[in-house]
């Protein structure tokens, strides 16, 4: 139970039942969701993205001062979202065990979209239908997989190429540590702190992906080191190849089956007349 991260929608009862049945697992709320409800009860066009705004913060104090501002402009707004847990939907209080810093619950409707077409089959046939589709799916990417070079999956890496780009506007300092692992990176009027020892970042976006941030990147590079080195462990390619060992067993057609007779087949139920 330790290493489940759930994201679902609004729910109390969902929420009651993961803190019954994996009390220790890590819980969070779709912003997608709840901005789709602060905006059927507050229909204001200025208040339309502050709910990503406020979701989207990876520090207390950023998430803090936007907080006040809503609370200037609209004080019963202020007061619907700052009832709600905040280390259910916003970054900056996330626990750093997951490794993620998704906000919204995509990944199950990406799902959803990939199975809609069987879902409505008999149950047997629908379970068929998506082992093939998994099947399917992973000889893909054990083939797309197979001739890549990189340290990094493609989408990690692609992230990454980006983050280097922005990371070329920081200038760095180094505060003078024995080791050169502490710096201090500024962009005008913004300065933050980087501590390559204990892989931290004062805008924790370090700490919720554990992929180098544009800060970061900048302080590794000043000491002529790789970014992909960087990374969690959980990240590289090799971890995937892991994730990925195994096939999906094969299932032949119904007529290739063996006959047993080792358990008895299942029973109809006994019809019975409605009582009105």
């Amino acid at each position: 139970m330790y290493g489940w991260n759930f994201v679902s929608d609004h729910q109390k009862g969902l929420e009651y039942a993961i803190i019954e049945v994996m009390p220790s697992s890590h819980h969070r709320n779709c912003v997608l969701h709840i901005g789709k409800i602060f905006i059927k009860c507050f229909k204001d066009k200025e208040l339309r993205g502050v709910v990503w705004e406020l979701g989207k913060c990876t520090t207390i104090g950023e998430f803090n001062t936007r907080m006040a501002k809503l609370k200037d402009k609209h004080l019963m707004a202020w007061s619907y979202l700052n009832n709600l847990e905040p280390s259910s939907w916003v970054e900056a209080f996330y626990s750093h065990w997951p490794k993620v810093d998704n906000i919204t619950y995509n990944m199950c409707e990406v799902c959803n979209a990939k199975i809609v077409e069987y879902r409505d089959k008999p149950i047997l046939t629908m379970l068929e239908k998506l082992r093939c589709y998994v099947m399917r799916r992973m000889r893909q990417h054990k083939l797309t997989m197979r001739n890549w070079k990189g340290k990094l999956l493609p989408v990690q890496q692609r992230r990454l190429e980006k983050i280097k780009v922005e990371s070329c506007r920081w200038t760095l300092t180094w505060t003078g540590d024995i080791e050169s692992r502490t710096y201090e990176v500024k962009h005008r009027s913004t300065k933050l702190g980087i501590s390559l020892t204990n892989q931290t970042c004062t805008c924790q976006k370090w700490q919720l992906t554990r992929l180098p941030c544009q800060h970061v990147v900048t302080a590794i590079a000043f000491n002529n080191d790789s970014p992909e080195d960087y990374v969690h462990k959980w990240l590289p390619i090799d971890d995937f190849n892991v994730t990925y060992l195994y096939g999906i067993s094969l299932v032949s057609s119904a007529k290739f089956w063996v006959s047993t007779n080792q358990n008895p087949k299942p029973i109809l139920p006994k019809d019975e007349k409605a009582i009105w």
